[in-house]
């Protein structure tokens, strides 16, 4: 059964203390190659990220239309208008090498954009006009940015800290340049993460394994890849540290990947693609089947077809005017389909075939098989698994779309202080094998590796004599994430170290150390360094060298003075009182050099070294500046194209709005006479003219627009704000008298039990008469007023009248008459006789002290009905001006004041 993977995780994520707590937030990014989904974990929260259109999944694409940067689904719908400039699948040219013929490749003909040879990264410049181009950093970066600001609008506040899903086949600079894209973006990488093992994270969050240990294999078949992982999942009790309970921790152990690079929905798109292609060359003889606007149109509906051939017999589909404007319709069955697509699902099961022969592991042995990806949704792809794994059923526990975003999310809450989750031990492998080559400068070597981290100890390390140049395997296949390697070797010379991927036969960077200490001054020592150089695999999966050192054994002196010849007498006086008068020896200390002792110690003196990237070369910190200032000019141009829009559509609208109104409204014609409205209606007309030159203008400005608005609005005013008075004073007469009412009963109710002279009893009843006249007097004016006229009065002064009523009752109900406490006399109190004996005496004493304490109690219940009596009509009036909500008005009031 699929389980909601958000909700389950809000169970197991819990904020934790933090100084900031608005750098409590992280987000999960699945950055697939058609969509991307996003999770966020912030303050009490736990979701995936909606667009602007609430969908949960967005289009990976962006493009400019008509000199207009456009993403997601904008870009999309423009994309067979404008393909040049419309840029889809970009991740595959991050961090590769030049080649031509690459867009076809990795396009099956529907990207129309151009590329061209960037000389001095030996990469690709994805061509934006004749004079502009763009590199996939900076369009991948323009894609980041615009996920993390509708992270931002979304959670509302500012986001930074993410996790990104890759691919597992990324080589090391192809996992370089998304890093050096997030960073142009604006994020902070925590770390990347192998997708299908990001699911596999998520599939840990929910359950534990305390019963039985898992063995699951993970399958995604996305849009452009498929790749297959096979994990272990354990749970066990640990103590906590300082108590004498345990607490349950999980491990994820992934224990091999596989993929098939080439092989994923769009290829069964283009499948269809292609029979559609076939039947317009019959229909149409005329048409150009190769042309990338009509290949992306069918692309579209191919994918749509896909999807219906899912849960129905036959698919179809009509284009109207597809070519010369001749419309096309077509149809194709399922069984047609999976005819044409059967080459495609023999390949679906190679990557698992792969993964099952490497891994040793029997099919029998596999607890589930975890499905997920969009599509996997295909009946022929999933009935070749079936029948490959002899099962009757594939599992799908796991949200197939947002498993993966969910999963990188819950990563990065975990690699940071600010959350506290469920404690799961995961690392993340690297499936290719790194390869060092040693190049000496001398012939007489030692050379060896140490593993120097307890995850991969099964490595023995190895010296021996060489007398030539060595490869040697610094990270085998399938290392775990965040080991460290040290290659030690002894040389008197210079070298340097080659970093080789031998899967792709592809160099990664060359580390030359050019001079080692020699026996000198500064070092005195003999025989020849040990250099050890110590590298690291990042979270990330890149190699990087941490450190190089040179171990030598020096030979340093230690000073060891001989003691001083003394006479007999002075080591009598040695031992004499301190206090002894001193008295000189019979003969004169002699003095004796010290002895020189040598002793040898070892240490380690670091090495400078120089690195050369092979293949592409990273972004340079002065090339990153140029980029960001680039993407921040054409963020900056988005934001003043919005704010001209807006101000564009805010003038339109009052346009139309204001001369609808005039025309056709009875309310605004029967409050202006007709050259009023003659006279605003050719306003309009100007101003809707301006209107239509200013968009053509070739720089337009926002605050022409502001200006142009106000102008208009200034003239239209005059009616508007008729029409607006006689709607609100009819209102604003009822509330004040509704007021009056209320205040007149209740202050003749409260009025005896206020502390206030007769002079302001007399003037409150006078202002409540006064008031009340007003508004009879100013209702008859408002009922003889000529509706084409503007009134004597506003709404504005009805409302202060009203504020000033509310304000003076409520002055006058503060003035309560304190209640007199009565005073007790003497004759109230008994006095005891004398002959009474003392046990009579204390006896009477206490029926005193309880008469008067009952006395004290009655009184003191009297004052408090007073109280209460007093506080209860007060409450009336303020209740009752309550229910007509006179408190947001007195505040309104107050602040138009």
């Amino acid at each position: 059964m699929k389980r909601n993977i958000i909700v389950l995780f809000s169970l197991f994520v819990f904020l934790c203390l933090a100084v900031n707590t608005a750098k409590a937030i992280v987000i999960g990014i699945d950055l697939g190659s058609q969509t991307f989904k996003v999770a966020v974990i912030g303050p009490n929260k736990f979701e995936t990220v909606l667009n602007d259109q609430s969908g949960r999944k967005t289009i990976s694409q962006v493009g400019w239309f008509k000199d207009e940067r456009i993403f997601s689904s904008d870009a999309f719908n423009t994309w067979a208008r404008n393909p040049k400039q419309i840029y889809n699948l970009v991740q595959p040219f991050l961090g590769t090498e030049y080649q031509e013929g690459m867009v076809e490749k990795v396009g099956n003909g529907f990207l129309g954009f151009k590329v061209s040879n960037d000389t001095e990264r030996n990469t690709f410049a994805i061509q934006y006009n004749d004079e502009v181009n763009y590199s996939p950093e900076e369009l991948t970066a323009m894609l980041l940015k615009r996920i993390k600001d509708m992270a931002t609008a979304y959670i509302g506040s500012s986001v930074k800290d993410c996790v990104i899903t890759i691919p597992p086949f990324l080589n090391q600079q192809q996992r370089q340049a998304l890093l050096d894209a997030a960073d142009l973006a604006g994020l902070n990488v925590l770390s990347l993460i192998q997708d299908v093992n990001a699911a596999a994270l998520s599939y840990a969050v929910d359950r534990t394994f305390n019963d039985k240990n898992q063995t699951v294999v993970f399958y995604d078949m996305g849009s452009k890849y498929t790749r297959v992982s096979l994990v272990e999942f354990e749970s066990h009790d640990e103590p906590i540290k300082g108590t004498k309970k345990n607490k349950t921790v999980s491990s994820v152990t992934v224990k091999a990947i596989d993929w098939d690079e080439n092989l994923g929905g769009y290829d069964f798109d283009m499948v269809i693609v292609n029979y559609l292609k076939s039947l317009i060359k019959k229909q149409i003889p005329s048409a150009n089947i190769d042309d990338v606007k009509l290949t992306i149109k069918l692309l579209k509906e191919a994918s749509k077809m896909k999807e219906n051939l899912s849960v129905n017999q036959q698919a179809h589909i009509f284009i109207g005017s597809l070519v010369d404007d001749i419309d096309f319709s077509a149809s194709i069955t399922k069984k047609e389909f999976e005819e044409l697509s059967k080459p495609l699902v023999k390949r679906a099961i190679e990557p698992l075939k792969r993964l099952i022969e490497r891994s040793g592991i029997s099919l029998k042995s596999i607890d589930y098989f975890e499905v997920i990806g969009g599509a996997i949704r295909i009946p022929s792809v999933q009935q070749e698994l079936k029948e490959y794994l002899k099962r009757d059923t594939l599992d799908k526990h796991l949200n197939g779309d947002e498993s993966m975003s969910s999963g990188a999310a819950f990563y990065a809450a975990s690699l940071t202080h600010y959350f506290r989750v469920k404690e799961i031990k995961f690392k993340d492998i690297l499936p290719y094998q790194i390869d060092a080559e040693i190049n000496y400068q001398s012939v007489n070597t030692n050379e060896g590796i140490e593993n120097t981290e307890d995850a991969d100890n099964n490595e023995d390390t190895a010296t021996t004599t060489q007398s030539k140049d060595k490869k040697i395997q610094l990270f085998k296949a399938n290392s775990k994430m965040g080991i460290k390697k040290t290659v030690s070797f002894t040389t008197e010379n210079g070298f340097s170290l080659t970093l080789n991927n031998p899967t792709i036969n592809k160099g990664i960077a060359v580390y030359t150390i050019d001079s080692l200490p020699t026996p000198g001054e500064k070092y005195n020592f003999t025989g020849k360094p040990k250099v050890h150089c110590g590298f690291r695999l990042t979270s990330s999966g890149i190699v990087v060298l941490e450190k190089a050192e040179a171990e030598i054994t020096v030979s340093l002196i230690k000073q060891q003075p001989k003691p001083t010849k003394e006479t007999k007498e002075t080591k009598e006086k040695s031992s004499d009182d301190a206090a002894s008068e001193e008295k000189p020896t019979e003969e004169p200390v002699i003095e004796v050099e010290p002895v020189i002792e040598y002793y040898q110690k070892t240490i380690r003196v670091p090495l400078s070294y120089t690195v050369k990237n092979l293949g592409v070369q990273p972004i340079s910190s002065d090339l990153q500046k140029t980029m960001k200032t680039r993407l921040d000019g054409l963020d900056t141009g988005d934001r003043i194209l919005r704010e001209l829009r807006q101000e564009r559509n805010n003038l339109e609208s009052f346009i139309y709005e204001t001369r609808d109104k005039v025309e056709s409204n009875d309310e605004y014609i029967s409050c202006s006479t007709k050259e009023e409205r003659d006279e605003l209606l050719a306003e309009l007309e100007i101003s809707s003219s301006w209107l239509s030159d200013a968009q053509d203008a070739d720089n337009p400005n926002t605050e022409e627009y502001k200006q142009q608005l106000a102008a208009i609005k200034k003239k239209a005013d005059k009616i508007i704000n008729r029409v607006k008075e006689r709607n609100l004073i009819p209102t604003a007469f009822d509330e004040l008298e509704a007021l009056i009412k209320k205040v007149t009963v209740m202050y003749n109710d409260v009025s005896k039990d206020l502390n206030i002279t007769e002079e302001e009893h007399k003037e409150t009843l006078q202002k409540i008469e006064t008031i009340s006249k007003w508004v009879k007097e100013k209702r008859g004016e408002f009922k003889a007023a000529d509706l084409t006229k503007n009134l004597p009065f506003s709404s504005f002064e009805i409302k202060f009248k009203l504020y000033d009523l509310e304000k003076s009752m409520k002055e006058v109900l503060k003035k309560k008459k304190k209640p007199v406490k009565p005073t007790t006399t003497k004759k109230d109190k008994k006095k005891p006789a004398k002959k009474e004996t003392e046990e009579e005496q204390s006896e009477t004493t206490e029926q005193q002290k309880n008469q008067d304490g009952a006395s004290e109690d009655n009184r003191n219940e009297q004052f408090k009905e007073q109280n209460e009596q007093n506080e209860q009509n007060e409450q009336q009036f303020e209740d009752g001006a309550s229910e007509e909500n006179e408190d947001k008005k007195e505040s309104k009031i107050h602040d138009e004041l």
